[in-house]
């Protein structure tokens, strides 16, 4: 959930929050359609949409900004995007274990999925607060409503399996050392049934949409590893901890469990992303994706990390495993022919190709053809753009990426400024084709009034021919702060000190040069 107040596409209308009032405007002329207050004047804060409807909760305003927006009261709030008027609110059944009179415990709203005829919120329940502001999450509710009526339908609660330790430091800079950042899906749908994992520690569940009732539940997906039975079977198989025989066990063994924590530290970095794949006689499978970060047992763990990717069947069963070259970025990712496309760490990209492997072929799968159990890692590109001899050169703010199954854009490094006399800021973009992973670069020449100056912190200078260049660390005067596709259109988001500005290109005419 967000409280910004950042803008929101949806359809052909931008939204934007400020503080307890959300607006909308025609995403071409920018004529204002409407405004909508918070009916009870609490601070509005953003969670999802359908293309009818805005999914947001109220919150009290704090001075500290270290506190976290509990909603209040704990509901969610939905309006009309065609008409900015209120619907009636899904109120949040309490926990179970929870008192009347509980002080200490909170409901936060975690994710909001809509569809046609219902709406599926995911709640978590949290206890005391700590001395870094951080709640503790006991469990997690899971409620499914009525679209039209707002009547609850079913709800279920389960428990949470903790939180990731934390090093107890923080680094505050512009940049720093690459390490796994878990950005989990909450919720996901899959077909008729709804992917559920709260978070980075926490098993995945598969859910049916229509009772609620548990179809399956995945604890600990990294703890599958692959095994080899030889003479005269000569086949792989993935079990916990690679154990098994010719009939692959399952157990989850208690003492095994026990060493592996003791050496590893792992967790959920990105996914479920769901994928399709044609099965025998064409039949459409579906696959699930995991990206999990797996390191020495370590306090600076999330900084050590290895990546690895799981493949796991409709049925909860895992296929396949892979270890990538870098980490990927956990909510980036797009569903494109047979497979996924993710951004990952270091400007690069993966693309994973669905198996069609099923268990019922299991017993014949051996031999000089078996299947390994390695998953199908089509391309995994890099990036890279050799910054020229410029005057200025600047790193990035931050590392935007927007894609989609056709395309994907990121920025393979800062901009630079040419020539201290030539008031023009170049930044070099590179476009991706998922499908192949084909890339190609280009230039946004942004030209600015008057001089640059020079940056006064955290840059570096050098004589090169008798031509003096500077690099900064960070970004300078004017730097690409978000990217994003809406539809065939390609925006840019271009921030200076105090301001922004947004830029618009056709991205199917860039995908043609």
């Amino acid at each position: 959930m967000e409280h910004t107040s950042r803008e929101i596409a949806v359809g052909d209308i931008r939204l934007t929050l400020d503080a307890d009032v959300m607006s909308a405007m025609d995403g071409s002329s920018r004529e204002l359609k409407w405004k909508a207050r918070s009916p009870d004047g609490r601070s509005l804060g953003w969670v999802n949409s359908s293309a009818q409807t805005a999914y947001l909760f109220g919150y009290r305003t704090s001075t500290r900004p270290w506190e976290t927006p509990w909603p209040e009261p704990p509901e969610v709030r939905r309006l009309d995007l065609g008409a900015g008027t209120w619907l009636p609110p899904l109120a949040i059944p309490a926990p179970a274990s929870m008192p009347s009179e509980q002080k200490d415990r909170r409901i936060g709203i975690i994710d909001v999925v809509p569809s046609d005829d219902r709406v599926i919120v995911l709640s978590a329940d949290y206890d005391r607060q700590d001395g870094w502001g951080q709640h503790h999450t006991l469990g997690y509710g899971l409620a499914c409503f009525g679209a039209s009526d707002a009547q609850l339908r079913w709800h279920r609660e389960f428990a949470s399996n903790g939180s990731l330790p934390s090093p107890g430091a923080f680094l505050l800079s512009s940049g720093g050392p690459t390490k796994a950042r878990p950005a989990v899906a909450a919720l996901t749908r899959m077909g008729g049934s709804l992917l559920v994992c709260p978070g980075p520690v926490e098993d995945l569940r598969c859910i049916s949409v229509d009772t609620g009732a548990e179809l399956w539940t995945l604890p600990r997906v990294w703890e599958y590893q692959r095994g080899f039975i030889g003479p005269s079977v000569w086949q792989h198989y993935l079990t916990r901890f690679g154990q098994g025989g010719f009939v692959a066990q399952d157990a989850e063994d208690a003492a095994q469990r026990a060493s592996f924590d003791q050496r590893f530290t792992c967790f959920f970095v990105g996914g479920p992303a769901v994928a399709h794949s044609s099965g025998e006689d064409n039949a459409i499978v579906q696959r699930i994706f995991l990206a999990v970060a797996k390191s020495p047992a370590d306090p600076f763990a999330e900084y050590l990390a290895d990546s690895f990717i799981y493949e796991v069947g409709a049925d909860g069963r895992p296929i396949s495993v892979a270890q990538l070259p870098q980490l990927v970025r956990g909510s980036e990712w797009t569903a494109c022919d047979d497979g996924v496309f993710w951004a990952c760490e270091s400007e690069s990209f993966v693309k994973l190709r669905a198996s069609s492997w099923s268990t019922e072929a299991e017993m014949l799968d051996m031999g000089p053809f078996g299947f390994d159990r390695i998953t199908h890692v089509e391309s995994f590109r890099r990036l890279s753009f050799v910054q020229p001899g410029a005057w200025l050169t600047a790193g990035k703010a931050g590392d935007p990426v927007a894609m989609n199954s056709q395309v994907a854009f990121r920025l393979p490094a800062g901009g630079f400024v040419a020539d201290s006399s030539v008031p023009v800021y170049e930044f070099p973009i590179s476009l991706i084709i998922p499908k192949d992973g084909a890339v190609s670069d280009f230039l946004l020449n942004v030209p600015f009034n008057g001089t640059l100056s020079p940056p006064d912190c955290n840059y570096s200078r050098t004589t090169s021919s008798g031509r003096e260049q500077i690099s900064s660390m960070g970004p300078h005067g004017l730097a690409i702060t978000a990217l994003a596709l809406d539809g065939d259109r390609l925006r840019i988001r271009l921030g200076v000190v105090d301001d922004a500005f947004e830029l618009e290109f056709d991205a199917a005419a860039l995908m043609r040069k």
